[in-house]
């Protein structure tokens, strides 16, 4: 996609403000969430730990490496 062509900008716009909400409802809101489940804020220390890093670090790592490939692909 050239810089150039008519409604590019609005379409890269569009891109940012999903990959912006993928990384904040993945890695800010969801480990918050579930670190507020009964079961889980009730379990020890440790485990709250590893849940909330687990899918902190799972879901950030899926989301940059599914940046990487988009780019390699040529669609962001």
């Amino acid at each position: 996609m050239s810089p150039t062509k008519p409604g590019s900008w609005p379409r890269a716009a569009g891109k940012a403000v999903l990959i912006f909400a993928y990384f904040v409802i993945a890695t800010v809101w969801l480990p918050s969430r579930l670190l507020g489940v009964s079961f889980i804020s009730s379990a020890p220390a440790v485990v709250r730990d590893l849940v909330g890093s687990g899918v902190w670090f799972g879901f950030l790592v899926a989301g940059m490496w599914t940046l990487r490939n988009l780019q390699a692909k040529g669609w962001i």
